[in-house]
C-alpha cells in the first residue's frame, strides 16, 4: 500500500478554507479583545489608582486640566499603598456611612419595584379588565420616555408631599417602574394558564396562585429585575441632586464628585467601593440575568 493511501494528502481547497477560518477567528478575537479592554480600562484604572499613595496620585494626576496638552497616563503604582482605603475605612468613616445610606435606599427601591412590578405583571398578563391594553400601551410609552421628562412633575409631587431633602423623595418615586411591569408581564404571559386553572380548582386564591405558581416559574425574570433595578438605583444622579440638598443625605453616586475634589486617592478608593455591589450581583446572578433578558426579548 502506498504512503499516499495511508496518509491522504489534504487538498489545496481544504487548506485554503482552514487558513481563511484561522484568520477570521484571529481578527474576531482581536476585535473582541480590544473592545473588552476598552470597556474594562476605566475599572482597571480606578483599581490601580486606589493602591497609589496620596503623594503619588497628586504628582501624576493633580495637574490634570481640560486643555489641548497631552497628559500621560500613570497606569501602575510605583509602590502599593493603602492610603485611600485607610482614609475610607479608618480616618474618615463618614464616606463609608454614605455607602450604607446608598445601599439602604437602593434596597428599598428594589424591593418596592419587585412588589409593584410582580403585581402589575400578574394583572396585565392573567386578568382581563376594561382598558387593559390601553393602560399597558401607556406604560410602554412611559418606559420609552427619558427620566428627565418626568423629573419636574415628580419634583412637584414630592414637594407637595413634604418629602424633599429626605430619602423618601428617592424611594417613593423609584418604586414605580414601567420597565419592571413590562418585563414581568412579558415573562408571566409565557406561563400556561392551565397551571393557574389547576390551582384554582384546588381551591387556591389569586395571591396563593401568584406566590406558589407564577413566582417560582418566573424566577429568572425576578432575578433580572432585581439586578437591573438595583444597578439603576445605585447609579442615579439627577434625582438626588434635585430632591436632596443636604450633602450628607446624598448617595455615594453623587458624593463621588466632591470626594475627588477633596482627595483623589480617597476618590479612587470610593470608586472601587461603589463598584462592589454591582460586581457581586453580576458574579452571583449572571446566568439568571442572561436567561431573563433573553427570554423576555424572545417573548
Amino acid at each position: 500500500m502506498s504512503t499516499n493511501a495511508m496518509y491522504p494528502v489534504m487538498s489545496m481547497s481544504k487548506w485554503r478554507r482552514r487558513w481563511n477560518t484561522f484568520w477570521k477567528n484571529l481578527i474576531l478575537c482581536t476585535l473582541l479583545a480590544v473592545i473588552a479592554l476598552t470597556v474594562l480600562f476605566p475599572i482597571l484604572f480606578t483599581l490601580s489608582g486606589s493602591f497609589m499613595g496620596g503623594e503619588e496620585v497628586v504628582r501624576n494626576f493633580g495637574d490634570i486640566t481640560i486643555s489641548d496638552a497631552f497628559t500621560p497616563m500613570h497606569l501602575l503604582p510605583d509602590h502599593i499603598q493603602l492610603d485611600g482605603y485607610a482614609d475610607l475605612f479608618i480616618r474618615q468613616p463618614s464616606y463609608l456611612m454614605r455607602f450604607w445610606i446608598s445601599l439602604g435606599i437602593c434596597a428599598a427601591i428594589t424591593v418596592g419595584q419587585l412588589v409593584i412590578s410582580i403585581l402589575g405583571g400578574y394583572a396585565f398578563s392573567k386578568f382581563k379588565f376594561p382598558g387593559r391594553d390601553a393602560i399597558f400601551y401607556c406604560i410602554i410609552v412611559l418606559m420609552l420616555l427619558p427620566y428627565q421628562v418626568t423629573l419636574t412633575p415628580t419634583y412637584m409631587v414630592v414637594r407637595a408631599l413634604g418629602l424633599l431633602n429626605t430619602s423618601y423623595s428617592l424611594i417613593l418615586p423609584g418604586i414605580f417602574s414601567a420597565f419592571g411591569v413590562f418585563l414581568m408581564r412579558q415573562i408571566m404571559e409565557a406561563v400556561p394558564d392551565s397551571l393557574l386553572e389547576s390551582a384554582y380548582l384546588d381551591g387556591a386564591g389569586s395571591f396563593v396562585t401568584l406566590w406558589r405558581i407564577l413566582v417560582p416559574n418566573c424566577k429568572s425574570g425576578i432575578v433580572t429585575l432585581t439586578v437591573l433595578s438595583f444597578v439603576d438605583a445605585w447609579n442615579m444622579v439627577e434625582q438626588p441632586i434635585v430632591f436632596i440638598q443636604d450633602t450628607f443625605k446624598q448617595p455615594l453616586s453623587v458624593f463621588l464628585l466632591s470626594v475627588n475634589a477633596q482627595s483623589m486617592a480617597l476618590g479612587f478608593a470610593c470608586g472601587v467601593l461603589s463598584m462592589i455591589p454591582a460586581v457581586l450581583l453580576l458574579v452571583f446572578f449572571e446566568d439568571q440575568l442572561m436567561e431573563g433578558i433573553s427570554y423576555s426579548v424572545l417573548k
